[in-house]
């Protein structure tokens, strides 16, 4: 497997602020999604791969066949991981079972706004699970920050999320 530049939670996926600012700030090669919804639906995954800059190649699996994919050595290199909430997140650390294939440090990007989430930061909003997924992943020896693109505020997790 190439090197993960960067492990964004993101509930939007690929996106203009993501095209724009994520991928030339990390350099990355390829984007790899890793959705079941997106994955089990060509539109969707037609749509992420045009949303993706000229030349970055984008790979859409859902969370089983990304397991297998991170295991294999052919991926490519620079690569861009970007999961939907904090439990995919979670569970695919889990399930690898190999935290050296993941970088040490977990970017949480945006979540909405919606009645049974809480503010964290003016861009996220997590409900009891997302906060459950993420502190267990903090409980992995992960480091959580909170920062939508590269030139915003970054936010860590001790800062924002009162235990």
């Amino acid at each position: 497997m190439g090197a993960i530049v960067l492990f964004r939670i993101d509930e939007r996926l690929i996106h203009g602020q993501v095209v724009t600012a994520w991928v030339g700030h990390v350099k990355a090669k390829c984007i790899m999604v890793v959705d079941d919804a997106s994955a089990g639906n060509p539109v969707l995954t037609k749509v992420l791969k045009m949303a993706a800059p000229p030349g970055i190649p984008v790979s859409v699996y859902n969370v089983a066949t990304a397991v297998t994919a991170l295991a294999r050595d052919n991926e490519g290199d620079r690569i861009m991981l970007i999961v939907k909430t904090p439990a995919v997140a979670q569970r695919l650390i889990s399930s690898v079972g190999n935290d050296s294939v993941f970088p040490r440090e977990i970017n949480m990007g945006n979540a909405g706004k919606t009645p049974e989430r809480t503010k964290i930061t003016p861009n996220v909003y997590l409900d009891a699970g997302g906060l459950a997924a993420l502190k267990e992943i903090k409980a992995r020896g992960y480091e959580v920050y909170f920062q939508t693109v590269p030139g915003d505020t970054r936010f860590t997790w001790e800062k924002v999320v009162k235990v």
